[in-house]
């Protein structure tokens, strides 16, 4: 109820159930581009397989394309959605990364697959679950990451490359911030 016009949401860690619902409940008002969608779960897949992202984007935009990062180890936690409104283009990514204890150098992969998608499609928001970094700081010198090799590291220096900014950071007024 308190969801109107130009509004996008995004979720991760989105169950086929769960993303059921909100198609139900949602999609009068909304755009739903759920990774899912877009790499089906096969039946060999594990629950891990079963963990989608979601970009949930108000009716009042002109979609462009959507997607998955292909070159992704797991593309069906990624979802991109390039989005039109008055003129503007906004670009939008969802990610959810593996966990390093349990796929451990796959994570570094994975990462460096999310750092040429950021590298060559330029979002203005990301929206991510980075089980990253082991110490997180909005200075990113302060950061520090998990030994699974600088696939992390890579993707956290793309962003800064690219001038994207913490929301934290934007919207607290961290010193040496400037708009």
């Amino acid at each position: 109820t308190h969801i109107e016009d130009d509004t996008c949401v995004i979720l991760q860690e989105v169950k086929p159930h769960a993303y059921e619902y909100i198609k139900t409940t949602l999609s009068n008002k909304f755009e739903l581009f759920y990774s899912l969608e877009y790499r089906k779960p096969s039946k060999f897949d594990s629950d891990a397989r079963r963990l989608g992202v979601l970009v949930m984007v108000s009716k009042d935009f002109e979609i462009l394309e959507a997607g998955v990062i292909e070159r992704s180890p797991f593309p069906d936690r990624t979802v991109y959605v390039t989005l039109k409104k008055n003129d503007k283009t906004i670009k939008i990514l969802a990610l959810h990364s593996l966990t390093g204890c349990g796929y451990y150098r796959s994570k570094s992969v994975q990462y460096d697959s999310f750092a040429e998608f950021v590298d060559e499609y330029r979002p203005d928001i990301i929206g991510i679950d980075a089980n990253e970094p082991q110490v997180d700081h909005y200075d990113m010198t302060q950061m520090q990451f998990f030994d699974n090799g600088p696939g992390a590291k890579h993707f956290f220096d793309e962003m800064v490359d690219i001038n994207l900014t913490d929301a934290y950071v934007r919207f607290n007024g961290i010193e040496g911030y400037e708009e």
